[in-house]
């Protein structure tokens, strides 16, 4: 719910809210950060992003002061709303009812995929069964052919057989060259194929998702997914679980370059990005972390993985955007 929240909502819809200019977005996200007593990497990245959007140094020292002198009285924003008002009863419970619903509507998908595999398993065994049943009087038709052979054989074939082996036995040798020669061909054609650029991340809501997609198009990488063994709900969404293993065992023999995306939860990666790097040898490969977050930082999140992999080369993180454009993403892979 707060990924969903704060990347999707807070600093997707309205942020993109085309009614207020972006200079003006940034003032209130700086006045709505000091109004939360938020004065982490946080305050630091947007006052940052503030003065990269046109907020001159005295607007940013009047907003300081305002801030000082009247310290009560600015609460604005859904992020003061998001960190200060705690959720009603009827909005837990409807949580719960919503997540007993998906629960139920899992059981009875995978019910009927249970069903299904059921019917097909009997359809499969009743065929073999008449196939079997159907080949048999086919065998017994073809007995006798074997016995009149050896009757006919006696008198013609030691002169055939001396004839006919010089002839033979050159293509008998010709046929594993061929063989050799296709399946050389096959593996040259898979070598050039292969790319040597992979792109692997995490998705909680789809944010990194969509740029993963755009970087791999762009770059004309590979693309793989790290899906956790149990997918992750409203209630489990916590950057601290390491109980959470990943299904995806990339096989990273050919790559040498390998983009890693996350989303950015609480200033860290995700947990089960820790998983992911501890479980692989990177070892000759050079790592390009990238994240995603709706006001965190990248901060030293990919000089921590590098840590936690203790192979490969690890680049610094950096923070993308979900809206950013494929120009600018161009211009960052060329970097």
């Amino acid at each position: 719910m707060f990924a969903h929240l704060n990347d999707d909502v807070l600093f997707g819809e309205v942020w993109n809210e085309e009614a207020i200019d972006v200079k003006t977005k940034c003032i209130v996200t700086v006045v709505s950060l000091m109004a939360s007593g938020i004065t982490d990497s946080s305050l630091g990245y947007h006052l940052q992003n503030a003065k990269n959007n046109g907020v001159t140094r005295e607007e940013i020292a009047a907003i300081i002061n305002r801030r000082h002198h009247h310290p009560r009285r600015h609460v604005c924003g859904l992020a003061q709303g998001l960190g200060g008002i705690p959720p009603g009863q009827g909005d837990l419970e409807r949580d719960r009812a919503r997540v007993r619903g998906r629960q139920q509507r899992a059981e009875q998908v995978r019910s009927m995929e249970m069903r299904k595999g059921i019917a097909l398993l009997l359809m499969i065994s009743l065929a073999l069964v008449c196939a079997g049943c159907g080949s048999a009087p086919a065998q017994t038709a073809s007995e006798p052919v074997p016995a009149q052979a050896p009757e006919q054989a006696p008198a013609e074939t030691p002169a055939p057989v001396q004839e006919q082996a010089p002839t033979e036995a050159p293509a008998s040798v010709q046929e594993p060259e061929s063989t050799t020669q296709t399946a050389a061909a096959e593996e040259a054609a898979e070598a050039e194929a292969h790319s040597s650029v992979l792109v692997v991340y995490f998705s909680a809501t789809g944010t990194t998702r969509g740029v993963a997609e755009r970087i791999a198009a762009l770059t004309g990488a590979d693309l793989a997914e790290i899906v956790p063994a149990q997918p992750y709900t409203t209630e489990d969404l916590n950057y601290n679980d390491r109980t959470t293993r990943a299904t995806v065992e990339q096989n990273l023999e050919g790559y040498t370059t390998i983009y890693l995306g996350y989303p950015i939860w609480w200033g860290q990666a995700p947990r089960i990005m820790s998983t992911f790097v501890e479980s692989h040898d990177f070892t000759g490969l050079t790592v390009i972390p990238f994240c995603t977050s709706g006001s965190s930082g990248a901060g030293r999140t990919g000089e921590t993985l590098g840590e936690q992999a203790g192979t490969g080369t690890f680049l610094s993180s950096t923070r993308l955007s979900g809206g950013i454009s494929d120009s600018e993403l161009q211009s960052w892979i060329g970097q």
